[in-house]
């Protein structure tokens, strides 16, 4: 089965989530499409396991960006990581971020535990309670954002982006 995520990923980063179909992951693994019903639940558990694949791909690398760095660093530092994960897997972010089953006991495992690792990093900077939950969720809009509007080149300014991106984070979540 790890095979077939893992191919499917490598095709979704590639060719993106559209050309992600049960025949073409058959084609590449060289095995006939319904052999890959012996091991996902069509198309639907195909995108199901790669959002759970995607999530906790980011997931890690959030978590590895801010191993260590507490405040205001590890709040840039997981900043950074999330729109660079979106950035070289942009197929497999895309997966992540469209689950076609949000209600996977998986799926909602590790979801909590990104946004855990966001709450953390904002609550380290200084910002408690109620707040916290709202910060967090403007941070990951701000940074999907960032995400999406970078995929699509509509950062062309001379800034770069990644300035752009640590300014945006400071100024929104920093005092």
């Amino acid at each position: 089965m790890q095979e077939i995520v893992q191919t499917a990923a490598e095709m979704a980063d590639r060719e993106g989530l559209a050309g992600v179909t049960l025949s073409a992951v058959a084609e590449r693994l060289q095995i006939r499409t319904p052999s890959l019903y012996n091991h996902v639940q069509g198309m639907d558990g195909l995108h199901n396991l790669l959002a759970i694949n995607g999530l906790k791909a980011l997931l890690a690398a959030v978590r590895r960006a801010k191993d260590g760095k507490t405040g205001q660093d590890g709040l840039l530092a997981a900043a950074e990581a999330y729109t660079a994960f979106a950035r070289e897997h942009p197929g497999l972010y895309a997966a992540a971020m469209a689950a076609p089953n949000a209600e996977d006991p998986d799926y909602l495992q590790v979801s909590r535990e990104l946004s855990e690792v966001l709450v953390e990093a904002v609550r380290e900077c200084g910002i408690r309670g109620e707040e916290e939950l709202h910060i967090t969720r403007g941070l990951r809009s701000l940074l999907h954002g960032f995400a999406a509007l970078e995929a699509s080149g509509a950062f062309g300014m001379e800034i770069q982006v990644r300035d752009s991106l640590r300014y945006s984070v400071k100024r929104y979540i920093l005092p």
